[in-house]
């Protein structure tokens, strides 16, 4: 009767233990990195809707009008005001990052184990990119194969500064 499917119940839900942050936190970060790794290998970048950076980029694409909206008369007062709002949109971005991360962990350690590892995982691949970089980098290599000018190029797609002077 129903002892019976209440016992059954109750070890299921032993089994099937809801990885809190405890002592399991270690284990799902163990299988979640080398996992996203893996997602990073075999499925490359996911799609720009659902990739971090690219929501950062349009965070910064919208925030920029707000930090530089027109220059002023005096350029000292310029520089501090830019400096000053560029801070203040850095911080907001971060603080909102901050809040969608760990409201992401703590509903993913609500999870069975296994499934809080899984889904760890694929939430971490965004951040390794590791697949995109080596690309990369293979571009700037074969770039340099043909000029040092189409490796400089090639390279201003990686970095922010000014390639031009590199050698």
């Amino acid at each position: 009767g129903w002892s019976r499917s209440e016992s059954v119940l109750a070890g299921c839900e032993r089994r099937l233990r809801v990885c809190r942050m405890s002592n399991w936190t270690p284990f799902v970060f163990a299988v979640a990195a080398p996992l996203a790794l893996l997602i990073d290998h075999f499925c490359g970048e996911p799609p720009p809707r659902w990739h971090p950076v690219i929501w950062m980029g349009r965070y910064l694409n919208r925030a920029a009008p707000h930090v530089l909206p027109a220059p002023p008369a005096s350029p000292e007062l310029r520089d501090l005001k830019a400096f000053s709002r560029g801070v203040l949109a850095w911080w907001l971005g971060v603080a909102i990052v901050l809040v969608v991360a760990v409201t992401l962990q703590w509903l993913i350690f609500k999870l069975p184990l296994v499934l809080a590892a899984l889904l760890m995982g694929l939430a971490l691949k965004p951040m390794l990119a590791w697949a995109m970089l080596r690309r990369e980098v293979q571009a700037v290599e074969d770039a340099l194969g043909e000029s040092l000018e189409a490796g400089r190029q090639r390279l201003s797609w990686l970095v922010s500064r000014d390639t031009a002077q590199l050698s």
